[in-house]
């Protein structure tokens, strides 16, 4: 059960970051590169939790995408806002970790 919750959350995570990676094409605050990374990773957190339910070992494809996702993350925040939010970026690990425990 907590396979699927997990895999969920991540999916919806993945396309949460998607959509974001999009919009940040369209404004065009961050670089064209980081936008369409977070599309990719978040695209590839989408494609592993589907994989994870059919009982596919795909653990080090999503840390290894939750850890991309959260370096674009603090290099967008410093693009958008000259800094970086500490407490933003503690509360994405945190919800990450949850996501990655609910996996394993």
């Amino acid at each position: 059960m907590s396979l699927l919750i997990g895999a969920i959350l991540a999916y919806v995570y993945g396309i949460l970051t998607s959509l974001s990676g999009m919009l940040q094409i369209k404004s065009k605050d961050i670089p064209t590169w980081s936008a369409y990374g977070m599309i990719l990773f978040g695209i590839a957190i989408c494609i592993s939790s589907t994989l994870a339910l059919m009982n596919i070992q795909v653990l080090t494809l999503q840390i290894t995408c939750f850890v991309f996702i959260s370096i674009l993350a603090i290099t967008n925040g410093f693009y958008l806002y000259r800094k970086i939010n500490i407490i933003h970026h503690i509360i994405r690990l945190i919800i990450t970790l949850f996501i990655i425990y609910l996996i394993i």
